[in-house]
């Protein structure tokens, strides 16, 4: 085997190591799936929310706005 050939024997283990290295790292990483809530109005899609509290915050600080705005209780 010549110099070369013994070069892209060691390049190819080298790259074939980081490839594995660094795809076994990255699956590692994944996150695992989050409970979310997609909050729509009149059938369109006005936001997503992560809990459910936060959620019926944003639905009390509107009804206080509606109130508001009405002067209604």
């Amino acid at each position: 085997m010549g110099k070369w050939s013994i070069s892209l024997v060691l390049l190819a283990i080298v790259v074939c190591g980081s490839v594995i290295f660094f795809g076994f790292k990255n699956i590692e990483k994944k996150k695992m799936p989050i409970e979310a809530y997609i909050v729509y109005l009149d059938g369109k899609k006005i936001g997503t929310v992560e809990s459910k509290n936060e959620f019926d915050e944003f639905i009390n600080s509107k009804e206080e706005t509606i109130r508001n705005t009405y002067k209604v209780n």
